[in-house]
């Protein structure tokens, strides 16, 4: 190991001691919209939405799909247009406010609401549940007859939905930029909602499907299937786009007492991987963990309603069939092969942990450290005086110059590298509006993975904003799910595994940077591990979601068996990621590792700095989002699930 100090470097993919997930697509996901925070991960019904509604503010639909338990309003409703003037492209929708709406959002029985700070009233679920837990139009049990209000909704073709969503997109997007970086202590996606309330509706989710059913082109179906998809989710976050906020602001709002000092909840997060001393990270991190934990009924309430709603909306009962439909893979074959694997990983990871560990955490390590130590690890903290982080920005754009991208002559590429408190310590892009406006985020504390997840993020800002500009708007920015924009960022970030480029950047000697590169492979194995074991929870846990109501069980068992590490149980839910993003994630390590290998058989063993490279990503940049992870395979000669390529690297 050679290096010379400590610090930490931001975390790119989502897991639980590092937060959210790194690419913010605000507005669908899962069945369509790398966009909508949808809450479509959130799977299964539990109970029925008669049985929960004046908890949750959510009320079953009637037959007809109005907004009224028994039809009788809107009926009239129908009378009067049959007799009136007749609405083509209109639908009348009754909305009701319920009595409950005179409560505060969080005010939910005898459950204490956080004291924002400040006014801050904001809680992204770090989970990756984009919802809230009082919708603003939804209707309880309660009703007041006297202040029911008719409003008239237009209903789109396919084309006007898609020119009106990008709007909201834009502005939700942004929302959650100045939120995420800490611009702002107060999350408003509820007055987006508001702004934009006539663009989700179930009359116009019914009339894409009519447009997708009309048709015969396979890319126009697939363009409106995306858009269908987004609207499924988008009055999903509508209905509970409240509590959403509610829940992000009462994150925000968390301060934990450390040493005399009052952190935020993320900066005490953030300081886990800069803190040097054992037992220091032990104590924060019991404070950052128990913090954390007194979200989790509002992050279970979420779960349960968004997975109510999704399983009404899209008629598919079943969370694990509605992903696999959504995605168009077997998320049980996906599976077997990721396990298969893991397992053909036991001895070379057995031997790496052992070896890294040690050298890592110190003498005073236990045999399996706990969680609160793995920021720490993912930094290379003791590295970090060759990782320097005043470096950091000069060589990973000096990194993909070599490449033929030249970010500072990108003005679409909009960096923030600044350090702000109440900032995210978790890389990301925001796609705002591709390719015209991506913005890369990042929040540098010194050490190797500072350069890692500059990298990283550089792929998904690169990729958006070499999206072709003619392309519909539903394959600039939409897709399935994350599997392709990952195989790009994680082909950029693999440049941090050749010992070739710590020579060339960092003046170490040839056996100093394969030792270096060996514990950037150790870091890929533990976290390859690490998300074979998260999917294979999240499986049992949507497969038995439905009886059970969301358990914890299997979730620190699972992960401390793959890892090495001890895992607290009620993490589960804060490390719940959206639309089985665990399965995009490994299914990206696959497909970019596949990716190398035909590089090096194409380009040759310099891939990593050879202008051929970047000319062959900027022609799947082009492309958008409108390929899938699995063509992309067929494109380079490799079976979808073929992990040998990706053990090579691993050096099992």
């Amino acid at each position: 190991m050679h290096g010379r100090a400590r610090t930490q470097a931001v975390a790119r993919e989502p897991h639980a001691e590092e937060g959210a997930s790194p690419l913010v697509q605000q507005g669908g996901s899962g069945g369509g919209a790398v966009g909508l925070e949808r809450l479509d991960h959130v799977r299964r019904r539990v109970a029925s939405l008669r049985q929960r509604g004046a908890e949750l503010g959510v009320r079953s639909l009637g037959a007809r799909r109005r907004r009224d338990p028994d039809g009788e309003l809107a009926r009239a409703v129908e009378r009067v247009l049959e007799h009136g003037e007749r609405l083509e492209h209109r639908v009348v929708e009754l909305v009701q406010r319920p009595a409950s709406d005179l409560l505060e959002p969080r005010q939910r029985g005898s459950e204490p609401a956080p004291q924002p700070r400040k006014g801050a009233c904001v809680p992204i679920p770090t989970a990756g549940v984009g919802a809230l837990l009082h919708p603003g139009p939804i209707i309880t049990g309660n009703l007041i007859a006297s202040v029911a209000r008719v409003s008239v909704r237009t209903i789109r073709t396919p084309a006007e939905f898609e020119e009106r969503l990008r709007s909201f997109l834009v502005d939700r997007m942004e929302e959650s930029r100045a939120v995420r970086v800490g611009e702002k202590e107060v999350s408003e996606q509820a007055a987006i909602f508001e702004r934009y309330r006539d663009l989700f509706s179930r009359e116009q989710l019914d009339a894409l499907q009519e447009a997708e059913d009309a048709t015969d082109a396979a890319g126009e179906r697939e363009r409106i299937f995306r858009l269908r998809k987004t609207c499924e989710g988008g009055i999903v976050s509508e209905q509970l786009v409240e509590q959403q906020d509610a829940l992000e602001n009462a994150e925000l709002a968390i301060r934990i007492d450390f040493r005399g000092e009052e952190l935020p909840l993320r900066s005490a997060q953030a300081q886990l991987a800069l803190l040097p001393a054992y037992g220091d990270r032990e104590e924060l991190g019991d404070l950052a963990g128990d913090a954390s934990a007194t979200l989790n009924g509002e992050r279970l309430v979420l779960l349960r309603a968004g997975e109510e709603l999704s399983a009404d909306l899209s008629g598919i009962e079943d969370p694990v069939a509605r992903s696999e439909d959504e995605k168009g893979i077997s998320l049980r074959d996906l599976e077997r092969a990721l396990a298969a694997a893991s397992a053909g990983l036991d001895e070379r990871f057995g031997e790496l942990r052992q070896r890294w560990f040690d050298r890592l955490l110190g003498p005073e390590r236990d045999d399996r450290p706990r969680q609160y130590h793995m920021a720490y690890v993912r930094r290379l903290s003791p590295l970090e005086s060759t990782y320097t982080k005043e470096r950091a920005t000069e060589i990973c754009l000096d990194t993909l110059r070599e490449l033929g991208f030249d970010l500072a002559t990108l003005p679409n590429i909009r960096q923030d590298l600044e350090d702000r408190p109440q900032k995210s310590p978790r890389a990301c892009v925001i796609p705002a509006d591709p390719p015209a406006v991506v913005h890369l985020i990042t929040r540098a504390q010194g050490g190797l993975h500072d350069y890692q997840a500059f990298l990283h993020e550089a792929g998904h800002a690169l990729h958006f904003a070499g999206v072709d500009a003619s392309l519909p708007y539903a394959f600039r920015l939409l897709s399935r799910d994350h599997a392709l924009t990952e195989i790009y960022s994680y082909i950029c970030e693999k440049v941090t595994g050749e010992p070739g480029w710590h020579e060339r950047y960092f003046g170490l000697s040839e056996e100093q940077a394969r030792e270096n590169a060996e514990a950037v492979a150790f870091l890929e194995a533990l976290l390859y591990r690490r998300y074979v074991a998260k999917l294979q929870y999240e499986l049992d846990f949507w497969s038995r979601f439905s009886t059970d109501g969301g358990k914890p069980e299997g979730y620190a068992e699972r992960l401390g068996a793959a890892t090495g590490v001890v895992y607290r149980s009620d993490n589960y839910l804060a490390d719940m990621d959206s639309g089985f993003y665990s399965a995009d994630y490994l299914r990206a390590w696959i497909r970019s590792a596949q990716l190398r290998a035909y590089l090096v058989a194409e380009v040759g063993d310099d891939w990593w700095r050879s202008p051929r490279t970047g000319e062959y990503l900027r022609g799947l940049f082009a492309e958008g989002t409108r390929p899938s992870s699995e063509e992309i395979a067929a494109r380079i000669g490799y079976d979808p699930l073929d992990t040998r390529p990706l053990l090579a690297e691993l050096g099992a």
